[in-house]
């Protein structure tokens, strides 16, 4: 009778020098120092950096984000504003977003 350790394949996941930890559910920079996000940031990165392309459609983060709230959109672009300039002091990502709907997490030049 043996037993058989499964350990998950994915327990970090990474764009560009920016890291995300699935145990942790925390975000590290290139020299393996946590970034500190507000949790409303934080579940905004987390939903970019699990989806496999690193991108995620405007009305499924405001749903997931602000269920039923009628100004969705516009906590969402302040969320974003206020998170640039993090994520990028951070790493070698960007946050954009596509008039398609989209925001996606991009290695960027440093």
């Amino acid at each position: 009778n043996t037993m058989i350790l499964v350990t998950p394949v994915y327990q970090t996941a990474s764009i560009g020098n920016l890291s995300y930890s699935f145990s942790s559910g925390q975000f590290y920079n290139e020299q393996n120092e946590e970034i500190y996000f507000t949790p409303m940031q934080l579940s905004f990165m987390k939903m970019l950096m699990e989806k496999e392309n690193k991108k995620v459609a405007v009305e499924e983060i405001c749903d997931k984000l602000w269920p039923g709230k009628d100004n969705a959109r516009e906590s969402l672009y302040t969320l974003v504003r206020r998170l640039k300039p993090i994520v990028e002091s951070n790493s070698n990502v960007k946050i954009v977003t596509d008039k398609g709907g989209y925001y996606a997490l991009i290695k960027g030049k440093q």
